[in-house]
C-alpha cells in the first residue's frame, strides 16, 4: 500500500540519517539517503502534503543536485504552495 511505502521511506531516512552524520563523505550512503528523501517527497507531493514534500525534496536536491526528477517535484510542490 502507499502508506506502507511511505513508512518504508521514513524508516530508511531514520536509519540513514545517523549513518550519514557518522560517515559524511560516503557517496553511496549519500545517494541512498537522497533517494529515500526524493521518494518520500514524491509520495508527499502525490498525497497533497506540499509543505512536507518541499522539506524532503529540498534536502534531497541539496545532496544530489543533478536529480532532475527531485528538482521537478520540488518545483511542483513550491508551485502548489505558490512560492
Amino acid at each position: 500500500s502507499m502508506a506502507g511505502r511511505r513508512s518504508e521511506y521514513r524508516k530508511a531516512i531514520e536509519l540513514l540519517r545517523p549513518a550519514l552524520v557518522r560517515w559524511p563523505g560516503d557517496s553511496k550512503l549519500t545517494g541512498l539517503f537522497a533517494s529515500a528523501l526524493a521518494s518520500a517527497g514524491a509520495e508527499e507531493l502525490n498525497k497533497g502534503d506540499n509543505a512536507a514534500a518541499v522539506e524532503s525534496l529540498t534536502e534531497s536536491v541539496r545532496l544530489m543536485p543533478a536529480d532532475n526528477e527531485a528538482l521537478m517535484n520540488l518545483g511542483r510542490a513550491l508551485h502548489n504552495l505558490q512560492r
